[in-house]
């Protein structure tokens, strides 16, 4: 994206959703995470977008980021039914100690992703320097901090309950639900409770992010409250949908 404060604004002060990592400044970027329950959104205004492909329109979907339970294990799975990955590569800050400690491990899926999306792997270390959560909280212990602390806010002014479904487009779509099918187990899955919509496009993108919502019609009352345009699909609200190039955010009934 080219602007975190006005994505902050938007998330977290109008939609009221909170934030799992305060927002930071850094040499490399501006970012900050955005708690959506089962998927934090990471807000990142690079310093510079040299590494995106020149048609790419912001704000973007970058990356998708999915945990696995051995970094390493995962990638030789992949591997071994035939797709391809990089080599995991970790990186380390000092610690309070001031000794290299682990922060994180990537592995990107170098046959799920392309120029304007990359997906990989990430594990994050139990003793990571960089994180804002207590150090040695386990991953999913983490994560179920997460989705209660979306929970108690009521999920902020639209009532959200979490990530429903990834919009991703490809030149290949056969091919790219093949790839899934071996990441996830079925093609039409991102993730656990997220459906995975694959359609043909000029390039490998996220065309969209779907959301559930408690109540659907509340969830629009309160967005003409807050002055968000909106346009209606049947059983989806969509977000900005006026910018067709660029990432659609949607709203459907839990």
């Amino acid at each position: 994206m080219d602007d975190l404060d006005a994505q902050l604004r938007f998330f977290h002060q109008q939609l009221g959703l909170p934030l799992s990592w305060p927002a930071r400044d850094e040499a490399f970027a501006r970012y900050a995470w955005v708690n959506a329950g089962n998927v934090q959104l990471e807000l990142w205004q690079a310093r510079s977008n040299d590494d995106l492909a020149p048609t790419t329109v912001l704000p973007c979907v970058a990356g998708l980021a999915l945990w696995p339970h051995d970094v390493q294990a995962s990638r030789e799975q992949l591997v071994a039914a035939g797709v391809a990955c990089k080599e995991p590569r970790a990186w380390r800050t000092p610690g309070a100690d001031g000794a290299e400690a682990l922060n994180f491990t990537n592995c990107l899926i170098a046959d799920a992703s392309g120029p304007a999306c990359q997906v990989f792997f990430c594990e994050w270390g139990p003793h990571a320097p960089i994180v804002p959560w207590p150090k040695g909280q386990p991953t999913a212990e983490r994560r179920q901090h997460m989705a209660a602390a979306l929970a108690q806010c009521g999920g902020g002014a639209v009532g959200l309950v979490g990530l429903r479904a990834v919009h991703l487009e490809s030149p290949d779509p056969d091919r790219s639900a093949r790839v899934w099918h071996t990441i996830t187990g079925a093609a039409e899955s991102a993730a656990p409770g997220v459906a995975l919509r694959i359609t043909r496009g000029p390039e490998l993108r996220v065309a969209a992010l779907v959301f559930g919502v408690r109540d659907l019609a509340r969830a629009g009352a309160a967005l003409a409250r807050l002055g968000v345009g909106t346009e209606h699909d049947p059983g989806t609200l969509w977000i900005n949908a006026n910018t067709p190039r660029g990432l659609r955010l949607g709203l459907i009934s839990a």
